[in-house]
């Protein structure tokens, strides 16, 4: 399969997503770009919940907005960034090419594999949020990878969220490959020369997740056994390991404000009980 055997094979790096429980706290270490405060945010909706609108003020447990770190600079080695399996040829660059907080966001093209790691995760329900910019033109499949589990070694990987942007299609989808696709087919259309939402919420206390694409439903269901156990796929576990921006050799795609917020319940009544 495209992201996890091609990738797997390849000597580059990658890695994927997030977490937040409940009342937890975020793994210490993150670069001054991130910031770590703990906090609950009532949305009107999804969709609302990616744009920035906090109707209560409430702030993130982690953010990244890459607006610390030199535009152009090479991310891998900095605020816990690195290419899968560490290795700094699939890192990326910071652009002010594009960005919604400015001046920065991050380049994902070409070779990049950009992961980030988290720990502490383990039950509860997490909402990760980002922006996300394809630009008119856009040619390839890139992907939003998270992960429950990942290791710069490549002996403990376990794939739980992979979204796919393909330009072919014109589609945003749960990965469909015939045999490592997702347990739950889905698709929204894709956007593109203007900034979209991303939403995924992640409830580990029953095994749920639901990915939203500007407010719309791409696919839910399980988090544990979405993909099927294949190696390099594992049998999934019930946390957050990290977050993966894979670029597949696509053209480029940019991502700024990626959050992380505790156990969303939003004002309309939505809830991680009334996943799709």
């Amino acid at each position: 399969m495209k992201s996890m055997i091609d990738r797997f094979t390849r000597p580059h790096a990658m890695a994927l997503l997030i977490g937040a429980v409940l009342g937890s706290t975020v793994s210490a270490g993150m670069a001054a770009s991130s910031a770590q405060v703990s906090g609950r945010v009532d949305p009107a909706s999804p969709a609302e919940a990616i744009s920035g609108v906090e109707p209560l003020g409430v702030v993130p447990e982690w953010i990244e907005n890459f607006d610390t770190y030199a535009s152009g600079s090479q991310i891998h080695g900095q605020g816990g960034w690195k290419g899968w399996g560490n290795a700094a040829s699939a890192g990326a660059l910071v652009s002010s090419a594009q960005s919604t907080s400015a001046p920065n966001a991050i380049a994902i093209v070409g070779a990049t594999d950009l992961v980030r790691e988290f720990s502490g995760y383990t039950d509860g329900v997490y909402v990760m949020s980002a922006r996300q910019f394809v630009p008119t033109g856009f040619s390839g499949e890139s992907y939003f990878i998270v992960q429950n589990r990942y290791q710069d070694a490549m002996t403990d990987l376990s794939w739980s969220t992979q979204v796919v942007f393909d330009s072919a299609d014109s589609v945003v989808k749960n990965f469909d490959d015939p045999t490592f696709g997702g347990a739950n087919p889905g698709s929204q259309p894709l956007v593109t020369g203007q900034w979209s939402d991303l939403l995924l919420v992640i409830d580990l206390d029953s095994d749920r997740q639901a990915f939203y694409y500007n407010g719309a439903v791409v696919f839910s269901g399980s988090w544990t056994a979405q993909y099927p156990v294949n190696p390099p796929n594992t049998a999934g576990t019930l946390t957050i390991g990290a977050i993966d921006l894979f670029a597949n050799n696509a053209s480029v795609v940019y991502y700024d404000d990626i959050a992380i917020r505790p156990d969303r319940i939003f004002s309309n009544g939505f809830e991680a009980g009334d996943l799709p």
